[in-house]
């Protein structure tokens, strides 16, 4: 008994909260509707009201504001072999039939619920050709699923569908699409013909073509909608297909769209939506968090921590704008074959019945869905289980925590960085026997939130007007349009899993004048990297003037180390230049010159 309170009244862990480093404002957080609305939305109105409600209003339910729309392809006739609400109706039956505008009722009717609701973010999206554009007659794939199914005369074809369903959306149904998707999972190959739901294969050139052919039938039609791409299903895979696009393809892409489900390239792909100039969503994924005995089970916390990791992971080294869950609503029969916990809710797809039941991902979503609300920005913490965001224009804060462990743990989350306006937290949290509950507050004293959080456990702390005027740590990836950012002239190579660099990622040149700019409004800046024996000799000049070269060599390596301190200066629009000067002193390796992360003053 001694030792076990011992161990729960050990010193707590501390997680520094800093505001100095800030990263993505949030766009939102979201589901797709396919194939769940096909079906959901020929519900009862009673039920699938209360479906809408707890997916979409902000107060009775999660507050999605965003959805993702599926333009089926619809499938041949004659086929059957679709899943239970796999088989999206298409708006055109056959090549020369009309455009029938009665099609996916269901579907449409939750996308008018979710507009109704607030959300404001509305993505359109296609799995697949309609079947009549196909290679294989079904618009599950080709019969070969390492071919693509668009048959060759056809691109042109099913960008102007595309474009024909978005432009009605819009004229007669007042649901304009931010976005248009025209790709899904393109270097996948398990599309196959007779399978059970709708895909296509495209290699990059022909994404290309398919890119370009749209963007050309959006300007034709006047539309305003934007072309995101192209749902890699790995994080791995997502530059192969971008760098075999072709130069207007990569210009016809306003974001790029990427699914969690596989690889580690999260960095990468970051930096990759950076250097083009790329808005960047996490446009799908859902993990089955699958129980120890692979049972299906509601109300196991495995599930629901399972997903709170991915998020935080996602948010934390992807750094997307937005979050998409893939279906928010799974079919409760096939859990139950399968023995597996995907979505959100359950619900009866098969008998009739429009039963539903929560699952603890619901909440484990709602952790993060609730309260980290759309406009907020990322800020740091240095831990792989807690993610930080502040609302700049009202001042609140949101810090969200998992807890794995199978015993209490306490922590310290400093808040030191952050001017408080007040004393103490909210706290809500989902763990077993518990969903979304809210907790008694907890003081904050000396800048300091100390908490006992319990066992397999998801908790947030809601904190009111802060603010933060201190110095702005700029990572290296930062590189969009903006007052603070990085710009990489020459041939820099780039690593993303780089554990003890600012972020875990760094750039690095070895070209002779190759140079990378910081850019910044205010009075400082300074520049940290690492240096190393291959660390060559850099010039360092300030907006323009006299160069300063600096020997960044180190025999031993050291991470996040000053390189270079610019003068103090009036405040304003300054650069830094540095340049790879191709020299090095004998005792170095390789002229190598670091980017890591630079400190800008105000």
């Amino acid at each position: 008994m001694t030792l076990a309170t011992s161990r729960q009244t050990q010193a707590a862990e501390t997680v520094v909260v800093d505001a100095s480093a800030q990263y993505q404002v949030m766009e939102g957080w979201g589901t797709s509707l396919c194939w769940w609305a096909n079906v959901v939305g020929g519900w009862s109105d009673a039920k699938r009201e209360a479906i809408a409600d707890l997916l979409f209003d902000p107060v009775k339910g999660l507050g999605l504001n965003l959805v993702r729309y599926n333009i089926g392809g619809g499938d041949a006739p004659d086929h059957k072999h679709m899943r239970v609400g796999g088989a999206v109706p298409g708006y055109k039956a056959a090549a020369e039939a009309p455009y029938d505008w009665s099609a996916d009722a269901n579907q449409r009717w939750m996308l008018q619920a979710a507009i109704a609701r607030g959300a404001n973010l509305t993505e359109a999206f296609a799995n697949s050709p309609p079947w009549w554009m196909t290679k294989s007659g079904c618009s599950a794939g080709a019969q070969d699923p390492n071919q693509s199914n668009l048959r060759d005369d056809c691109c042109d074809d099913f960008a102007a569908y595309l474009a024909d369903v978005v432009a009605h959306f819009r004229d007669a149904w007042g649901a304009p699409f931010g976005t248009l998707d025209p790709l899904n999972e393109p270097g996948g190959n398990w599309w196959q013909a007779e399978k059970g739901q709708e895909g296509c294969r495209f290699d990059a050139p022909s994404q290309a073509r398919l890119l370009n052919a749209l963007a050309a039938a959006l300007k034709e039609r006047g539309l305003p909608t934007e072309i995101s791409a192209p749902d890699a299903h790995s994080f791995d895979w997502l530059a192969g297909h971008v760098n075999g696009w072709d130069d207007e393809a990569r210009a016809a892409v306003a974001r790029l769209n990427v699914h969690a489900y596989n690889g580690q390239q999260r960095a990468e792909v970051r930096n990759l939506a950076e250097r083009l100039g790329n808005r960047l969503w996490m446009s799908e994924v859902d993990h089955a968090g699958r129980t120890t005995g692979h049972e299906h089970d509601h109300d196991s916390m495995a599930p629901a921590l399972t997903l709170a990791e991915a998020i935080v992971r996602d948010l934390r080294d992807l750094q997307p704008r937005a979050w998409v869950f893939w279906q928010a609503i799974e079919n409760e029969q096939y859990c139950v074959w399968w023995k597996f916990n995907y979505g959100l809710l359950h619900g009866d797809f098969m008998h009739g019945t429009e039963e539903y039941h929560f699952t603890r991902k619901y909440s484990a979503l709602g952790q993060f869905a609730k309260f980290v609300r759309p406009g907020y920005q990322m800020i740091d913490t240095g831990a792989e289980d807690a993610v930080a965001f502040v609302d700049w224009r009202s001042g609140a804060l949101a810090l969200v925590s998992f807890h794995r462990g199978d015993a209490p743990r306490a922590r310290c989350y400093d808040l030191g960085t952050l001017r408080l306006g007040k004393d103490a937290a909210e706290r809500y949290r989902t763990a077993e026997g518990e969903s979304l509950k809210r907790l008694p507050e907890v003081r904050v004293t000396k800048g300091a939130l100390v908490v006992t959080e319990k066992e397999r456990s998801i908790t947030t702390y809601v904190l009111n007007v802060v603010s933060y005027a201190g110095p702005l740590k700029l990572n290296d990836t930062a590189q969009t349009a903006g007052p603070n950012r990085f710009e990489f002239v020459g041939d820099w190579a780039f690593k993303g899993r780089e554990p003890l660099a600012f972020t875990r990622d760094n750039h690095w040149g070895w070209r002779n004048d190759d140079c990378y700019l910081v850019r910044f409004r205010g009075t400082q800046a300074k520049l940290y990297a690492a240096r190393d024996k291959s660390d060559g000799l850099a010039a360092f000049s300030v907006d323009g003037g006299p160069e300063t070269v600096v020997d960044l060599y180190s025999p031993t390596r050291q991470d996040q180390a000053l390189l270079y301190a610019s003068p103090r200066l009036p405040v304003g629009d300054h650069v830094v230049k540095v340049r790879v000067t191709g020299e090095k002193n004998a005792e170095a390796s390789q002229p190598v010159v670091p980017a890591d992360r630079a400190d800008i003053y105000p």
